[in-house]
Order: structure tokens, then C-alpha cells, then sequence
């Protein structure tokens, strides 16, 4: 019996987890569908959710934690202070998240914002453009960035897949194994409390 009610929860969780992947999985997806002028991003409401991968903004923000960032500010808006998350000048792939420490004006006259990581002193050699800048971060996600990535990741969800299968199959042996020791067997379609004995 408590082999069974183990085996119960094993399967609760393993739905939960597969239920949650999944669930954030469609919702990324559907981000990325909606927002036709961030297209790599998944965008809900003008705001988009991005795992924090380095500790450069440490303790402000750690590995595996998660940020909000408002893909809708104005770049006249931001200030020193601000925490902006911006594309590489080096890596266009690459988004990064560091605090504004100065604003200036270029030759054209567009702003350029001097940044920093909050882990070191030292500000970023390069200059961000405003037409670098993707948003401006407006919450922190403790730790959510782990499940972030985890669900990008397709082996997760076939991970979670393959467990909770794997669990509903061993508490049915269970079941079918108690039964048969018991010496009893089950009609077909009764409810397992419900049992005929062999006569």
C-alpha cells in the first residue's frame, strides 16, 4: 500500500512538471508568433521575459534568475540608473543585461548610454547605441530562468514525457502485482476498490 501511494505521488509530479513545461512551452511559442517587430522574442503585452546566463549583474541579479524587460520604452526615457537589456555591437545573437551609468549624444545626435555590470567597478568598453536597446528591465524573476531554458530545450519535455509514463506504468504493475498476490481479481471497467474473489 505504501509502495502505491508512493508510486501515486511519483505520478502527480511527473504530470505537474510535464503539464508546466508544456504549458510554458505553447505560451513561448506564442510569444514569438505575436511580436512581429522582436521576432526572436517571446512578447506578451510589449514585455518579454529573458533568462539571466552570467553573473555580471551580480547580486542584482544571478545566474538563473529572470528578467522583465518593457520592450516599449522610449530611449529618451532612459536614465542613469536604468537597467537596460541591449544587443551585442560583437554577437547579434546575444543579448545583455547591465546598468546605464551615463548618457550621452553621438555625432548624429542619437544617445548612446555608457554601461556597467553591478559585479565590477569597471564600465563596458563599448558604447550602447539606442538602436542596440531592446527594453528596459522592469522586474527580477528570482531563479525563473531555469525553467525558462529548461523549456526551450526539447529534451526536457520529452524527459518529463517519458518519466510520468514510465511512473503511471510501474503503479499499474503495482497494482496488477498486489492483485494478483491478494488473490483477487477485478472485474473489467470496476473501480480498483472494487473486487470479485475467485471462487
Amino acid at each position: 500500500m505504501t509502495s502505491n501511494r508512493a508510486l501515486r505521488v511519483l505520478c502527480g509530479t511527473t504530470d505537474l512538471l510535464l503539464l508546466v513545461t508544456v504549458t510554458l512551452s505553447l505560451a513561448l511559442f506564442a510569444g514569438r508568433l505575436t511580436d512581429g517587430e522582436h521576432p526572436g522574442l517571446p512578447t506578451w503585452f510589449g514585455r518579454s521575459v529573458l533568462a539571466v546566463t552570467s553573473g555580471s549583474m551580480a547580486p542584482t541579479l544571478r545566474t538563473g534568475d529572470a528578467v522583465v524587460a518593457d520592450l516599449t520604452v522610449d530611449t529618451a526615457e532612459i536614465t542613469p540608473g536604468d537597467v537596460i537589456v541591449y544587443v551585442s555591437a560583437v554577437r547579434p545573437d546575444m543579448m545583455i543585461t547591465h546598468r546605464v551609468t551615463a548618457v550621452d549624444a553621438d555625432g548624429d545626435g542619437d544617445r548612446v548610454f555608457t554601461t556597467s555590470g553591478d559585479a565590477t567597478s569597471m564600465v563596458d568598453t563599448a558604447m550602447v547605441s539606442e538602436h542596440q536597446v531592446v527594453g528596459r528591465m522592469t522586474a527580477r524573476l528570482p531563479f525563473a530562468g531555469v525553467a525558462l531554458a529548461a523549456t526551450t530545450d526539447a529534451v526536457v519535455p520529452i524527459a518529463f514525457t517519458a518519466a510520468a509514463l514510465l511512473a503511471h506504468l510501474a503503479l499499474q504493475t503495482s497494482r496488477s502485482t498486489t492483485d494478483h498476490i491478494n488473490g483477487t481479481r477485478r472485474r473489467p471497467g470496476a473501480p480498483l476498490h472494487q473486487k470479485d474473489h475467485d471462487t
